[in-house]
């Protein structure tokens, strides 16, 4: 399993919870307090497990401690529910399926299941978040805020009696390590969900993404603002029978390295990727299966993110669009160098050689760097860090600033400094190859 960085995996949880933390406090007297359940106290990894065997409220919420380890395999599900961490730092806690998973009690109508703040594993080889088995439905199936790897399957609904979902939706989430059940699979034909939507998520070595027996009430797949790499890893995006016109959107999506070629195993699905790019390594790029097909980028997957091959979807500065597509969480953010701390006089120049796109150096007052004969290659803002006394100097002597060949950076930025070099001979910019500079 890949190390995903968890500073970005969790990105923007701190102020969703803090949010809940005031909404919680607001209501704790209140008549509906106990719609919550706090299960933060016990140590047994079996206590949520036997909380929702038991008799608990339609509608509740189950607070779980953070970084605690809870084995929800073989559970039985009979009312809607929301599980999620208890707001606060620190991992969140972790649902442990192994080779098994959650079903529903038969004849059920469950109008929502929501897991936030999470992590979610099992087994591989056999194991599910969901294996619907029974007769009953639904409405709306949704991950938020989850990390959930190492699966046969997220959600899969399979056997004889009918069963439906609504609305399956994964949202800001990390999908990774999963089997040959894909993402979701609607394994019988009398089972089918109408509306599936992906966004702000991450979807990396997933072997298949859907699959519909029988997909004659299916509606639509929207999936919006995503990474996707290494998925499908020997399957299809989707595999369907009974399909008409079935809308697959993509919007804003980055497609990663794969080999797969093909989109679709069986037919009635009409394709569309708008605005979104598949890198030169991406085998789905040239697929006749998308009616409109991404744009294929010059660049592989490895030279797209930062560190595909570590879980890093950071898209590279050089990327016109690496603040516009993809998993919001993988934009570029531009680098801050604080230089002023160092003495050196060369450390603007050695810094100068290892930015990244649209990095801002920032440099000690009154210190004397030495800038002669520096090639840059890379957009950057260059200043003085705020305070009292004179600024920074940038020492020229009698030479200059170039471009490196080709390259065309789109700013270069100097602010509260001064400038100083040789009379007869020195320059702040003097430009020989061929390039551009907005």
């Amino acid at each position: 399993m890949k190390k995903f960085n968890k500073k970005l995996l969790w990105k923007g949880t701190m102020v969703r919870m803090l949010t809940a933390i005031i909404f919680i406090i607001g209501i704790q007297q209140s008549v509906i307090a106990q719609s919550y359940i706090d299960l933060t106290k016990g140590t047994d990894g079996a206590i949520l497990k036997d909380t929702l065997s038991g008799e608990i409220p339609d509608d509740a919420v189950i607070f779980l401690k953070r970084g605690m380890i809870y084995d929800l395999s073989g559970t039985v599900i009979s009312k809607s529910v929301k599980i999620m961490s208890v707001p606060g730092k620190g991992d969140p806690a972790i649902l442990e399926m192994g080779g098994s998973s959650l079903d529903v009690s038969d004849s059920t109508d469950i109008a929502s299941l929501v897991f936030e703040d999470l992590e979610i594993r099992g087994d591989i080889g056999s194991g599910y978040l969901m294996n619907f088995s029974t007769q009953g439905s639904i409405g709306d199936f949704k991950l938020d805020h989850v990390n959930i790897h190492d699966l046969r399957g997220v959600v899969r609904f399979k056997n004889e009696p009918t069963k439906t979902m609504t609305n399956f939706i994964i949202e800001n989430s990390m999908v990774h390590a999963i089997g040959n059940y894909g993402v979701m699979t609607m394994d019988h034909i009398n089972a089918n969900c109408e509306n599936v939507t992906l966004s702000k998520s991450t979807f990396d070595n997933a072997h298949n993404f859907f699959r519909w027996r029988d997909a004659v009430n299916a509606k639509g797949i929207d999936i919006t603002d995503c990474t996707i790499n290494d998925s499908p890893n020997g399957g299809d995006i989707i595999r369907v029978s009974n399909a008409t016109d079935l809308p697959l959107n993509f919007t804003n999506i980055i497609f990663g390295k794969t080999t797969a070629t093909r989109l679709v195993n069986g037919s009635g699905v009409v394709i569309n990727a708008t605005n979104s790019y598949a890198t030169a390594d991406c085998g789905l790029a040239a697929s006749a299966d998308f009616t409109t097909a991404p744009t294929v980028l010059a660049d592989s997957a490895h030279m797209l993110f930062i560190g595909a091959s570590n879980g890093d979807y950071t898209l590279n500065g050089s990327f016109e669009h690496n603040k516009s597509v993809g998993d919001p969480r993988w934009y570029f953010a531009p680098m801050t160098f604080d230089l002023t701390d160092s003495t050196s006089v060369d450390v603007l120049k050695n810094t100068l050689a290892i930015i990244t796109e649209g990095s801002t150096i920032i440099l000690k007052r009154g210190m004397t760097y030495d800038l002669s004969g520096t090639v840059i290659s890379k957009s950057v803002n260059i200043m003085s860090a705020m305070g009292m006394g004179d600024p920074a100097i940038l020492n020229m002597g009698g030479s200059s600033l170039d471009i490196t060949d080709s390259t065309d950076i789109a700013s270069l930025y100097f602010k509260d400094l001064e400038i100083m070099g040789d009379i007869g001979s020195g320059y702040l910019m003097n430009f020989s190859t061929q390039g551009s500079i907005g």
